[in-house]
């Protein structure tokens, strides 16, 4: 099964446009894991929460350090009582932990007790592309994001995931230039998808 994927970007700013396109085989990836370990229920056990990052409209980003060696992560709070279906919040848990690529977003822990579930992730300081396009960027800048966004989907259509909601928000900087992909919401697997599940 061919995926091609074309989107076209629009900077007002700088007034530039570049087209991305894509196109991969999808196959050969590992059946999901039905047997993921129960999360733990409080995040604060393992990890110290700071400064708000963002607050969006199920939950708010925290800076949190790791009490055990020190890293810094980003967690995600989200009240349960905000999620009209768990289930599918559970379900980008579960996708995004059979990814493992250098431009994929890291799933660092899920924790999950009566009130609250939290995600903690990699920590991108650099920002949404997004942001950065609104900033200029040059053809060489575009072309390391595309190269780095390529290699993503890649690796997600062989791992049979389907990301359907690739944009510019949805691309992490990290402070050291590397791209991550996140947002897992609205994403498929491919037995799913190629039966027409939701």
């Amino acid at each position: 099964y061919i995926y091609t994927y074309t989107r076209i970007y629009f900077s007002t700013t700088t007034r530039r446009m570049a087209m991305f396109t894509s196109s991969f085989t999808f196959g050969g990836g590992p059946s999901a894991n039905s047997n993921d370990p129960p999360p733990k229920e409080n995040v604060q056990n393992d990890f110290i929460l700071g400064e708000e990052l963002g607050r969006g409209t199920y939950g708010c980003v925290y800076r949190a350090t790791s009490r055990g060696n020190g890293t810094e992560v980003a967690v995600k709070e989200i009240p349960k009582r905000r999620v009209r279906n768990l289930e599918t919040l559970r379900k980008e848990v579960r996708i995004m932990r059979r990814l493992h690529h250098k431009n994929v977003l890291d799933l660092v822990g899920h924790y999950e007790n009566r009130i609250h579930m939290h995600l903690v992730l990699e920590l991108c300081s650099g920002g949404e592309v997004f942001d950065l396009l609104q900033h200029g960027m040059s053809e060489f800048d575009c072309a390391h994001v595309m190269h780095q966004t390529l290699l993503a989907v890649q690796h997600c259509h062989e791992n049979n995931v389907i990301h359907r909601d690739l944009k510019p928000g949805n691309l992490l900087v990290t402070r050291n230039c590397e791209l991550r992909i996140t947002d897992f919401g609205l994403a498929r697997q491919q037995s799913a998808a190629l039966k027409g599940g939701k």
